[in-house]
């Protein structure tokens, strides 16, 4: 998986002042992780999620970093006026341009008289832009589209959830054995298996915490779902202990390009996982979890044969997870390097030392 397509000579001439920064309009845990192994601080606009509001005030935030910090090679998690402000930026002020892009915004488009002008303006920022990067190769046609230097990059192994015996660890010997579901309630998760999958574990006895705030999408308790735990959205450290004890981490989608957090996150935590079937989710995480379809039953099968048997993934699962993050993040160092820019990311920052 992953690979660098058609870079060519891309990028402007190496400038006399580097210095980089990562730019988001989100705090995500795959720009947090990837400024980290890049060794560039992370800036992100929080203050609102959506409305016209965000719109302004994330301009303005923008236009304050760019004219502080005024770096000379930015990474930006893809937002559309974002990359605009960046790329203007660029234009009047010289800088390598990265963006990092989840296929929705890739894809977006404006609905209404303004949606030739807003494509019109994400085609130019695009044909700016020195490097596109996409998590997986589903990705890649979508990125190809709008520009012509594209590369595929998977997520790094989360190291917060990395089990560490130099440090106090979160597991709890005596906690009742559960499986959790890690749920944002997007669009793309499969609510209503997810509740029967819960309401069939409690038939067999096994407890399943949900999480996430589901803004009325569960709807209303099943009278026979005592085992099943809906402590909405969680502060980290509490979230962590759950990945960390739980004896299951099921992790559901329908979008066929969607590598979801919960993943990496039980992957790193070397705990046991369940995938939805589909081929980027295979490709990304091979043997380190099991695959099924979106179908209760299935899911309470998979779910027993890790809590009933040994059915566990091989434990070198996550290493081989971390050498092929590191053979492509070492493909992103190369392209940095042809741009002129040193990266501070060293040995310990690419594959964890644990």
């Amino acid at each position: 998986m992953g690979g660098v397509v058609a870079l060519g000579s891309i990028g402007p001439s190496p400038v006399p002042r580097r210095r980089g920064v990562w730019l988001s309009w989100h705090d995500g845990t795959r720009s947090r992780n990837l400024a980290r192994v890049l060794g560039v601080d992370f800036h992100a606009f929080t203050g609102f999620p959506t409305g016209p509001l965000r719109h302004v005030l994330g301009a303005l935030w923008t236009c304050e970093r760019l004219l502080r910090l005024r770096p000379t090679w930015i990474v930006l998690q893809n937002s559309f006026l974002l990359l605009l402000l960046v790329i203007v930026y660029k234009r009047l002020a010289g800088a390598v341009v990265i963006v990092d892009c989840h296929n929705k915004s890739l894809e977006r488009r404006c609905r209404g008289p303004l949606c030739g002008l807003f494509m019109a303006l994400k085609r130019w920022s695009f044909e700016r832009v020195d490097l596109t990067m996409v998590s997986n190769p589903a990705m890649l046609d979508a990125a190809r589209a709008l520009s012509s230097a594209v590369m595929c990059l998977r997520d790094p192994l989360p190291r917060e959830f990395s089990p560490d015996p130099r440090s106090e660890s979160p597991r709890i010997a005596s906690a009742p054995p559960y499986v959790l579901f890690p749920c944002s309630f997007e669009e793309d998760e499969p609510v209503d298996v997810i509740r029967r999958a819960a309401e069939l574990l409690g038939d067999r006895r096994i407890a399943a915490v949900v999480t996430g705030d589901d803004h009325g999408a569960w709807g209303a308790p099943a009278e026979r779902a005592p085992l099943v735990s809906r402590p909405g959205f969680v502060p980290f450290r509490r979230y962590r202990e759950l990945v960390m004890n739980a004896a299951v981490v099921v992790v559901l989608t329908t979008d066929e390009r969607c590598l979801m957090c919960g993943a990496y996150e039980a992957l790193a935590a070397a705990r046991p996982l369940v995938l939805s079937d589909t081929p980027v989710l295979r490709s990304c995480f091979a043997d380190g979890a099991v695959y099924v379809p979106n179908d209760a039953d299935r899911i309470l099968e998979a779910v027993a044969g890790f809590v009933d048997g040994p059915g566990r993934p091989p434990v070198q699962a996550r290493e081989r997870f971390a050498a092929a993050f590191e053979q492509e993040f070492r493909q992103l160092l190369r392209q940095l390097a042809a741009f002129g820019l040193p990266v501070r990311a060293g040995e310990d920052l690419v594959r964890d030392p644990r």
